[in-house]
């Protein structure tokens, strides 16, 4: 897991761990590598050794989005074979009700307009959501 402990994508992974266990008659345990975005648990699992005893669970942004955004990660989408998928994560971006906009079009509009007064999270070398999605949203 290469997000930390509590949050949507571990607990999702905890909650199918126990069924995995009992399919495979194997205990499952859900390890946390959390870091850069997921790169340090991707990389974990790129390195594992290949026998099958380490199964990687994430988000599917680490090895669809991440990689396009950012060219100088530690593994490539080559070294993971998928297997399955165990959840839908579709993202949503929201504002206050009542705020200036209704509409993401709006919102853009909004920003643009507006600069430095919406505040957009941001973590160093890890994209946006605004990043990911392409909005062409002035930097805060």
């Amino acid at each position: 897991m290469s997000f930390p402990a509590g949050g949507p994508a571990d607990t999702s992974a905890r909650i199918i761990a126990p069924k995995l266990s009992a399919l495979l008659r194997q205990p499952v345990v859900v390890a946390n590598k959390p870091g850069g975005g997921g790169a340090v648990g991707a990389d974990y699992v790129a390195r594992a050794r290949p026998d099958g005893h380490i199964v990687y669970a994430s988000t599917n942004s680490v090895l669809t989005i991440t990689p396009r955004l950012v060219k100088s990660l530690p593994y490539k989408v080559s070294d993971f074979a998928a297997i399955g998928a165990y959840a839908v994560d579709l993202g949503a971006i929201t504002t206050r009700a009542g705020g200036p906009a209704r509409t993401l079009e709006e919102f853009v509009e909004y920003a643009k307009k507006n600069p430095g007064k919406l505040n957009l999270k941001d973590f160093p070398g890890v994209p946006t959501m605004a990043e990911k999605a392409k909005l062409d949203l002035p930097k805060q």
